[in-house]
């Protein structure tokens, strides 16, 4: 085995759902869901570097997940459930080094997208040991947004996250506002008010609809929504009046979607063009009406 370091660096993207339905819930409480996923270009920045360890695999972790016990760290999760899957050897030394820049508690992915990040950089380097059916179980296993990110290309997204349809988006301009409130996700999916019965989302018909951008946006706003942001607007108020501020602000400036992601609290607004969601942000940060929190002009990322 050499004894040289190996370092290894890829971007993870953020997501959004540009519409998130709830079809039903399994004997085992996981939740069945259709959904729109979109990367866009808001990414964290995945770092891991590789050296050899004469006592076996040694996780060694930098930057804010270092704070986090290891089990329940996605990113360390996953390396050890790539070497235990693939029969590579584990006498390696690995440091992960995540630089945050996706809002944690936003409905974003942040932490999903690390973990695939991890495991593709692992199964490259590794000379893919694993097959895509074994890969894509091992990130199903660490969480429901977790395949999804394997390949980071707009998809629609059934089951429990695990049926996953390339689809077209246009790569449009989006305005991200991480407001300073976060949603607890688990309250969120146990709420007995969230809607779990949603008529299916016929794939053909919204493909059919998707090649033409503005019956793609009439279709989304008179179809579809986000399940979940009733249960949030319950549940806080305050974030109800943010997002009605973020929204007609947006919207004042022509956006034609503005949605909550996955559970919140991160709402979007999509835009034509940057000059367009530049000018919403400017806008967004002088309304009195959305507090101080986090925005961001990122675009659609409409291939992997």
């Amino acid at each position: 085995m050499t004894t040289a370091t190996t370092r290894l660096r890829a971007s993870a993207p953020a997501k959004i759902n540009l519409f998130l339905h709830i079809t039903g819930r399994r004997a085992d409480g996981y939740h069945l869901l259709e959904s729109l996923f979109c990367p866009i270009g808001l990414c964290d920045e995945v770092e891991i570097e590789l050296s050899p360890s004469p006592d076996g695999l040694l996780i060694e972790r930098e930057g804010p997940l270092a704070a986090l016990p290891e089990h329940i760290d996605l990113t360390a999760r996953a390396v050890r459930s790539f070497f235990a899957a693939s029969g590579e050897p584990s006498n390696w030394r690995v440091m992960l080094k995540v630089t945050k820049r996706i809002p944690e508690q936003a409905g974003l992915g942040g932490g999903s997208s690390d973990a695939a990040t991890v495991l593709k950089l692992l199964q490259v380097h590794f000379g893919n040991p694993l097959n895509d059916q074994m890969l894509a179980d091992l990130a199903l296993a660490l969480g429901a947004d977790v395949p999804f990110f394997l390949n980071s290309m707009p998809a629609f997204v059934e089951g429990i996250g695990e049926e996953i349809t390339p689809l077209q988006v246009p790569a449009l301009w989006l305005l991200v506002y991480k407001p300073p409130q976060s949603c607890p996700t688990a309250k969120i999916f146990s709420d007995s008010e969230l809607t779990r019965n949603a008529t299916s989302v016929k794939m053909a018909v919204f493909d059919s609809r998707r090649s033409v951008e503005g019956e793609l946006w009439n279709w989304l706003n008179s179809h579809s929504r986000n399940a979940m942001q009733a249960v949030v607007e319950k549940l806080l108020p305050e974030w109800k009046q943010q997002f009605a501020a973020f929204s007609q602000t947006c919207r004042t400036v022509g956006s034609p979607l503005v949605r909550m992601s996955g559970s919140g609290s991160a709402m979007f607004a999509v835009f034509e063009s940057q000059d367009s969601a530049t000018l919403a942000k400017q806008a967004a940060a002088a309304q009195t009406g959305v507090l101080p929190g986090q925005l961001f002009v990122c675009q659609i990322m409409s291939s992997g």
